[in-house]
């Protein structure tokens, strides 16, 4: 007999249905086809439907044939938090159960912007899909500590979001007599994003240093951390996931090109053991993992691992301090 959680979940997972696609325009059109035709052999199992989000100004009536029931199209999205809020909004209104880009450039930009701003996870850069139809769940495999393990994901949440690597999949079957709506995207957000050139300066890293992750959930626990680094003297930084969730500014950005900081020790709190993260992580000496997610790789790589909430250890360590 189900309880009444496993009630409440079931009842809440029926709000979940059907399958987004993002596809680009241009070259990265024949990348994003095999993930409609993906999500078209899932969606037939599931007794769902396939959208696509078509980025271009073409009338895209093509991509029914390859998977999709509905198409919204547009080329008026002029940037990736653009991109993210018309994702965002369509989701919104159509509770889709998985949301799949490809791992292009706007893939692995955007698809982490949706998953924070509709508060579920993001898994990039998988390899192979697989599904399991009396969970309603897809097995994400991803290649993790360059390339050295292979992960299989399942999401507790939902919406799914994911990109997966181009190639990955087999191309799709076209079906001529099949038939489909397509549409142009009338609602255009617009972003008041300012983008400025520049190199960033950096202060030099400390001997140890303190990371936030996604699992700090807010911008007051960030500065939890912020005011634990002080105290103890230690540089204190945030994951891309973090700054994109708005738990951390920009100003806090680890994840900058052409500089890797080489601490003694590596303190992650709550963060998600993404390939970036590990490269970081492997330039210290000592590597100290705080997490309450028992699935997260970064365990694999901590010489000190704590299953813990981040947020009470940072509280119990200024108190301490």
């Amino acid at each position: 007999m189900l309880s009444a959680e496993e009630l409440e979940r079931l009842m809440k997972e029926k709000e979940y249905r059907g399958f987004l696609v993002v596809v680009e325009g241009g070259a990265g059109r024949d990348v994003s086809l095999p993930l409609l035709g993906r999500a078209r052999e899932y969606a037939d199992m599931l007794g769902v439907r396939v959208t696509a989000l078509y980025l271009g100004a073409e009338q895209p009536n093509d991509l029914i044939k390859y998977g999709a029931d509905i198409v919204y199209y547009t080329d008026a999205l002029k940037n990736f938090e653009e991109v993210a809020q018309a994702v965002v909004g369509l989701a919104e209104k159509n509770n889709y159960e998985a949301i799949w880009f490809a791992a292009t450039h706007l893939g692995n930009a955007v698809a982490p912007k949706v998953a924070a701003k509709l508060g579920t996870e993001v898994i990039l850069n998988c390899t192979s899909l697989d599904i399991d139809l009396s969970q309603r769940r897809i097995h994400h495999t991803r290649k993790i500590f360059d390339g050295q393990v292979f992960e299989v994901v399942v999401f507790e949440d939902m919406p799914q979001v994911a990109t997966i690597v181009p190639g990955a999949l087999p191309e799709p079957f076209p079906d001529e007599f099949r038939y489909g709506r397509v549409e142009k995207l009338e609602e255009v957000p617009r972003s008041e994003l300012v983008e400025v050139e520049g190199v960033r300066e950096e202060a030099p890293v400390r001997d140890v240093l303190l990371v936030g992750g996604i699992e700090l959930s807010s911008k007051e626990n960030f500065e939890l951390l912020v005011e634990l680094g002080r105290k103890i003297n230690a540089d204190v930084k945030a994951t891309r996931m973090a700054v994109e969730a708005g738990i951390a500014g920009e100003e806090y950005l680890l994840e900058v090109a052409g500089r890797e900081p080489s601490p003694r020790v590596y303190v992650a709190f709550g963060v998600y053991g993404t390939p970036v993260q590990a490269k970081f992580a492997s330039k210290a000496d000592r590597i100290v993992v705080i997490t309450k997610n028992e699935r997260n790789p970064m365990l694999g790589i901590g010489h000190y691992n704590y299953l813990a909430d981040p947020v009470k250890v940072i509280k119990s360590m200024l108190e301490q301090s």
